[in-house]
């Protein structure tokens, strides 16, 4: 596992892959700024609005990404950072923040929340077909995070962090959820963040004060445990053009130590899957 870029971000999060650009994205959610890597270009920051905490990125097509704020969905242009507003998923909810998300493979969107005091079980899964309407898919949650799909999207797992375990859910053909179950369960002291899944439907769990990333089967038996040389660490996500690098963000608000809030990659040996680019309706 190496360092890739310098850069300390406060606290790192939604890691993104172009397959495009083949160049990596990710946010920092309190010094609010979008980043990028790229072995061709190194790295570069865009300033976001630091009125509007930022708390999710997600791919999108021709040029743009998808970005949840605290005001709504907005299409960020990735050449400048410049916002479209689509939506405002949050209206009326204001003791909640948006907290990660994910394309599914059939292109639905998905947008966690957690309760802003990270206190009270009021967090909402939200699901929408087009970027505008949104519905509730699941709630009760402190912080919601990492929500992730097998590749045939039948599957979704949530990181339910507070409570400390990942959630797994099967997903009917129109998207609700059913099933609802506890998939697994990190020991105490170590919170499951951000989450993603290999070729082999096998998941990949972050753990927030674990120092760690780790590997799971699609029965929920422990596969693997890679050491990351920091205890926050906040997400994953497969890149290169081989998809077989594995991109962890970290964090370092807490833990101002060397190596903290810093990007990391590692080759596990095996091989991520392809993100489902969400394409606005035209």
């Amino acid at each position: 596992m190496r360092p890739v870029t310098p850069a300390q971000t406060r606290l790192g999060e939604s890691p993104v892959w172009s397959a495009e650009e083949n160049a990596l994205y990710w946010l920092d959610l309190l010094d609010p700024a979008l980043h990028r890597w790229s072995t061709s270009d190194g790295h570069r920051r865009i300033e976001l609005n630091r009125e509007d905490a930022p708390g999710a990125l997600l791919l999108g097509g021709r040029g743009e990404a998808l970005l949840m704020c605290a005001s709504g969905l907005a299409a960020l242009t990735l050449a400048d950072g410049s916002l479209r507003h689509l939506a405002a998923p949050l209206a009326g909810l204001p003791d909640l923040i948006p907290n990660d998300g994910a394309v599914d493979p059939v292109g639905r969107l998905w947008l966690g929340s957690s309760h802003r005091e990270e206190v009270e079980p009021r967090g909402i899964l939200f699901r929408s077909t087009d970027g505008i309407a949104f519905e509730p898919a699941d709630a009760g949650f402190r912080v919601c995070n990492g929500p992730a799909f097998t590749g045939d999207g039948s599957v979704l797992y949530l990181s339910d962090s507070m409570a400390g375990v990942v959630l797994a859910y099967d997903v009917a053909s129109a998207g609700s959820l059913h099933e609802r179950r506890v998939h697994l369960r990190l020991p105490q002291g170590e919170l499951p963040d951000g989450l993603t899944v290999d070729a082999e439907d096998c998941l990949w769990v972050a753990h927030w004060g674990g120092g760690c990333v780790t590997r799971w089967s699609p029965s929920g038996d422990l596969i693997e445990r890679l050491p990351v040389p920091t205890p926050l660490v906040t997400a994953v996500r497969f890149g290169g053009e081989r998809l077989d690098e594995l991109y962890i963000t970290t964090a370092q608000d807490e833990d101002p130590a060397p190596g903290a809030g810093v990007l990391y990659m590692t080759r596990p040996g095996v091989r991520g899957r392809s993100q489902t680019v969400w394409r606005e309706a035209s």
